[in-house]
């Protein structure tokens, strides 16, 4: 029992900011000294006073705060703390930063005034960058290197937070080890230049270079196992922080683990790797699903400008819905060989056929013209049907806005069917939830007058003009 106390005496102690408590149960599993504290903005609570710690191991990815955030009636929040931090980082203490999504501006509370933190834009990075470095003799720098290549598949993209510093300090460097697509650094390691000794025949001071702290971008979890590896290799690159640890090293052997310590560590281990695959495979799934979706969400976006690029153009748009709903449907645009455009779209089922016209605008009261425009052609086609799918008043929240000619009730008098883009959304949602069948949607989209989706109900008799969905008839 002695010398196992010693052993703990030995130890540093840690504080583990944002961290979950199976972290710091895994941790102190493996004979770590470790405290969980929390730091949001400007906010920071800390078990101990600041001047305790050895080292310092941060997270600010969102999962990661809100369980620590649990810690935040325990700690202190003594304005001395930051500095005391910042005393240690800068002495002989170890700083060990994951950034992630949260706005964090700085790592003041952590007592580092830089590098500073930078919200990067999603659309300028979307992959990592190991650079190449003539600094690879420093310490820790080829480990992290290493360590940031083999998280590569881990490191979650695109990359949220980048580093910036002002005019690299000769005694406090500051060297970039990743970047993104934009050449912003994500990560880095710092150090403190400190006098060795003095070289007589060169009449110089010799330097070396003091592993002060490591910035690393925010990953899709195991941040535990990812700071064990590190701590395992503290030692060596500072071991000033571990006094003795060379002579009781031996205790790290399994021999002196009891089996039971073993199959704790073995069942913690297995529950994050199913939770970590089993996250991972959702968050795909998810992302397909958005993606997939993302059609139709335009329907109330999008318009057919020249400035709209293909797939984002609202005929893209209702040729999909109208074909989601079972109609078949041609592009005009596709299908017609030279002259002069007519109409967007020709959608038939069965014996029924119309022509449809798209128009989008930022107007709340679309042009009266759309409507006589589609007749002309109707007429021009010898097509006796028309549908008109206008998405007007587009960058208005879709469910506040009002209903197409509403101020002008004569265009009703038009043998066509007005359908609001936004209708149609809710039709499609509709559909999605198996409230309304795509036979019966159909039915409702055939019928003539201005289309707006209320609830369900049976669906119109042959040749009806009210869908009863809420058809607006001609007054």
């Amino acid at each position: 029992m002695a010398l196992q106390s010693l052993y703990k005496v030995v130890r540093p102690k840690i504080l583990l900011v944002n961290f979950e408590a199976v972290d710091e149960e895994l941790l102190l599993g493996r004979g770590y000294n470790v405290e969980r504290g929390f730091v949001n903005g400007d906010s920071h609570h800390f078990p101990s006073p600041g001047y305790e710690y050895d080292i310092v191991i941060a997270r600010f990815d969102r999962k990661g705060y809100d369980d620590a955030r649990k810690v935040a009636d325990h700690g202190t929040t003594s304005n001395e703390d930051a500095d005391k931090l910042s005393d240690l980082i800068s002495g002989a203490g170890f700083a060990l930063i994951f950034t992630g999504s949260l706005e964090q501006k700085s790592l003041r509370e952590l007592g580092m005034n830089r590098p500073q933190l930078t919200t990067l834009d999603a659309r300028d990075t979307s992959y990592v960058v190991v650079e190449e470095s003539p600094q690879t003799h420093l310490p820790g720098y080829n480990f992290t290197v290493r360590l940031l290549t083999q998280q590569r598949e881990n490191i979650v993209l695109p990359v949220a937070v980048g580093l910036t510093w002002k005019n690299n300090d000769e005694d406090n460097p500051v060297y970039g080890l990743a970047a993104n697509a934009a050449t912003i650094p994500i990560a880095a390691v710092g150090y403190k230049r400190v006098r060795s000794e003095y070289d007589k025949e060169v009449h110089k001071w010799k330097y070396n270079h003091n592993l002060q702290y490591v910035i690393l971008p925010e990953v899709k979890g195991g941040y535990a196992r990812i700071t064990a590896d590190y701590l395992a290799q503290l030692p060596r690159l500072k071991p000033d922080l571990f006094p003795g640890d060379e002579n009781y090293r031996w205790m790290e052997n399994e021999a002196y683990t009891s089996e039971e310590v073993k199959r704790q560590e073995g069942i913690l281990n297995s529950i994050r790797e199913d939770f970590e695959a089993r996250q991972s495979a959702q968050e795909t799934a998810y992302t397909q699903a958005h993606e997939a979706d993302q059609w139709m969400r335009q329907l109330l976006i999008a318009d057919d400008s020249n400035e709209s690029t293909e797939g984002e153009k609202l005929t893209d748009a209702v040729l999909k819905a109208f074909s989601v709903l079972g109609f078949e449907v041609e592009d005009g645009d596709k299908t017609l060989k030279g002259g002069k455009r007519r109409e967007d779209l020709r959608c038939m089922d069965g014996e029924y056929s119309a022509l449809i016209e798209c128009k989008g605008t930022i107007s709340q009261n679309p042009e009266e013209g759309y409507v006589s425009k589609l007749q002309n052609h109707l007429i021009a086609k010898k097509h006796d049907t028309g549908i008109l799918v206008v998405n007007h008043d587009r960058k208005q929240d879709a469910f506040s806005r009002g209903l197409p000619y509403e101020d002008s009730p004569h265009i009703l008098d038009y043998e066509l069917t007005i359908v609001p883009t936004v209708e149609l959304y809710k039709l499609l949602r509709a559909v999605e939830r198996g409230e309304v069948s795509k036979e019966d949607a159909r039915s409702y989209l055939k019928a003539k007058g201005r289309f707006e989706y209320t609830k369900p109900v049976p669906p119109p008799s042959e040749g009806a003009t009210s869908a009863g969905v809420l058809i607006s008839e001609p007054l």
